[in-house]
């Protein structure tokens, strides 16, 4: 019953889509049955031989038009058929190319809206591995049931014409279906193991790579035949599995030719020996039967392919991610009315371990709010209670007249806040693609102020804000990187700026720039400001230490 749900839930995603394909493949079994129910009484006729049940109008037409007519109309019959089965196939993969988009759209917009708790759930290189990989076995699967409902319909077809001529056909046919059926009850479970197996074994080999090319630098410090050694036993294991799910399949593709052959000559000798059937109706039989046996086995072969390629169906990812959305938020355009953030009791536990205990302070807009601590202290968490990401456990934060964990990203986030943090990125792209970061539009005069004040005119002067910049910022040094992400920060002209170690890699004289830089601009917004620098400590409003999450106020 779960195997059939697969099926019955693809149907279900694009109805109409498939119910196109139905109504085609069951337009092209008309023409079948007419050609069939033509053609071989015609030809029967021609041998001589009557002996198959011919309605009598049927016989008076063929008697009128002549069989070179009967002949000419089945050959338009079949290139009618042709076509039809063309256009449907054309019509589904198109509409599958726009649902292979769409479901891939579908997959990020819940990876990119879900809760900050469950990111930390997304392993290595798992989005890249589903979008690249698994969206085409979707596809392919989809594109198999299609083909299975239209087999199916002109199966249904065929089984008609060999009830109606030749009863002995359709007793092939139990045969054959049955023994399909056996074979597919074998292997199936087999298959649908191999195939998990490989799919998650070739995942994790891209995790490890994924994992460890993060650190290029680490990689070349270390063993790294190790690295190969390690990938090469995941890969090991995946190809052995896909090898034995294809080795499988290769048994049942190629034993269908040889079953077809075995059984059309239980049918020819039964009909000849047993039955005493003239040839003519020997010939009805073989054609239905070799017309229509493939279709019986492509359905059993589908069935069994499509339940196979399930473990990686794409549609439980998207599922699991839209479960993991973010809810019950206030949706509304935003304003920051208030004159101060305000932290009254603000806790944060994670399990039973507590990260942030009890922290009270109030900012002022305009303030430059520094804040220290050791690794692990709490820093960073206090910077996510502040941008929404995460909920307190106990009390509360305020931003601005804002309760940052319930507003949606776009109203609270997108127009007001800025946030440069260990783990911003650099992307492949020009110097204005990096500053303007995901912004629409460019403001080329913007664009230039701001490189000159985070001092990076020594890049500019090259090739100016067409500039190309490698991917993670590969040919720029860590400073450049540092000064590039903080002319980001500051495009978009935010309320809050949100800073962590903005100067850890420059040095003392960029260091002392991008300090006056910040200061200069607290007439304008807000910062808040991780840092264990000297230089800055003098001309911060407030400084916080956090030692063991709790937050001591220093100046």
């Amino acid at each position: 019953m779960n195997n059939l749900n697969h099926l019955l839930n693809y149907f279900r995603e694009s109805p109409k889509t498939y119910l196109t394909v139905v109504l085609i493949a069951t337009v092209a079994g008309l023409f079948e049955l007419i050609g069939i129910t033509s053609i071989l009484p015609a030809i029967s006729l021609y041998l001589g031989e009557s002996n198959i049940n011919i309605p009598t109008f049927l016989n008076d037409l063929i008697e009128m038009i002549g069989i070179e007519m009967i002949l000419v109309l089945f050959i338009v019959v079949i290139i009618i058929q042709t076509c039809l089965f063309y256009i449907s196939e054309s019509y589904f993969l198109k509409k599958m190319g726009v649902w292979r988009t769409n479901l891939t759209l579908e997959y990020i917009d819940n990876l990119l809206e879900s809760d900050f708790k469950f990111i930390n759930k997304l392993k290595p290189g798992e989005a890249e591995t589903i979008i690249t990989k698994n969206v085409g076995y979707a596809v392919r699967n989809r594109h198999k049931t299609a083909m299975f409902l239209s087999n199916l319909i002109l199966t249904f077809f065929y089984l008609t014409i060999a009830i109606y001529f030749s009863p002995l056909v359709f007793f092939l046919f139990f045969l054959l279906g049955f023994f399909y059926m056996i074979l597919n009850r074998l292997f199936l479970k087999l298959r649908v193991f191999h195939s998990s197996e490989s799919n998650s074994r070739y995942f994790k080999a891209a995790q490890i790579l994924s994992e460890n090319l993060s650190d290029f630098r680490g990689i070349q410090a270390s063993n790294k035949k190790q690295l190969k050694n390690i990938l090469n036993e995941s890969l090991k294991k995946a190809s052995e599995h896909h090898v034995k799910n294809d080795v499988i399949n290769a048994g049942i593709n190629l034993i269908g030719q040889p079953t077809l052959i075995l059984m059309l000559f239980i049918g020819i000798f039964i009909s000849k020996y047993l039955l005493n059937i003239e040839n003519t109706e020997i010939l009805v039989m073989i054609y239905i039967f070799y017309r229509a046996a493939p279709k019986l086995i492509l359905i059993s072969k589908g069935y069994g392919e499509i339940i196979q390629d399930s473990p990686v169906d794409l549609t439980p990812e998207i599922l699991k991610w839209k479960r993991r959305r973010r809810s019950n938020l206030i949706d509304k355009k935003l304003n920051f009315d208030s004159t101060k953030i305000i932290a009254e009791n603000l806790s944060f536990s994670h399990g039973n371990k507590i990260i942030l205990n009890k922290i009270n302070f109030t900012i002022n807009k305009g303030d430059l709010f520094l804040i220290r601590g050791k690794s692990g202290s709490g820093k960073s968490t206090l910077l996510d209670l502040i941008c929404g990401f995460i909920k307190p456990s106990k009390g509360s934060i305020n931003v601005f007249g804002l309760t940052p964990s319930i507003s949606k990203y776009e109203n609270y986030l997108l127009p007001f806040v800025s946030i440069l943090r260990e783990e911003t990125n650099i992307i492949e792209g020009t110097l204005a693609d990096n500053i303007s970061y995901l912004n629409e539009t460019q403001n080329k005069y913007r664009i230039r102020d701001l490189i000159f004040k985070v001092g990076l005119e020594e890049i500019y002067s090259n090739e100016g804000i067409n500039l190309i910049i490698k991917s993670k910022g590969s040919n720029l040094s860590a400073g450049q990187r540092q000064r590039l992400l903080l002319a980001r920060a500051l495009y978009k002209k935010p309320k809050l700026l949100i800073l962590d170690e903005p100067t850890s890699n420059l040095d003392m004289r960029n260091e002392n720039q991008i300090n006056n830089l910040l200061i200069s601009l607290k007439s304008e917004l807000t910062i808040i400001m991780i840092s264990h620098s000297s230089l800055i400590f003098k001309d911060a409003d407030q400084v916080y230490d956090i030692v063991d999450g709790i937050a001591k106020k220093i100046k």
